[in-house]
């Protein structure tokens, strides 16, 4: 494991290991991206951006060199989009009081399915 001079971790398990992982941060020490993998051939590629209140915004996930997933954050709303066999799956989910989840599925030709934990 190896960590910058502010104690954050930017890599581990080994360099050259296909479970390597490798973390780069901003100057508010916020993660920006994450790399699984060889850094040529990545299993896993994470980009994260932030709103100017210094809250996370959005993340993308990118799996074999195109976007799997992207989820944007507004307040107590996250909002997913997933990309599979080129279809757009979204998913929304919303934090209320008292620990309760409203998730609510967006599913190509199918109406709105909404849950709750």
């Amino acid at each position: 494991m190896a960590y910058d001079a502010n104690g954050l971790q930017t890599q581990a398990n080994g360099a050259g290991s296909a479970d390597d992982r490798i973390s780069e941060y901003d100057a508010f020490h916020r993660l920006t991206h994450t790399l699984v993998g060889s850094p040529l051939t990545p299993s896993d590629f994470r980009t994260y951006f932030y709103a100017p209140d210094l809250s996370l915004a959005r993340q993308i996930e990118y799996g074999t060199a195109q976007i799997s997933r992207k989820t944007h954050y507004i307040g107590a709303l996250e909002w997913t989009d997933r990309s599979a066999g080129g279809s757009v799956d979204r998913e929304a989910r919303l934090s209320l009081p008292g620990g309760l989840i409203l998730i609510t599925r967006f599913i190509a030709g199918n109406a709105p399915l909404t849950e709750h934990r």
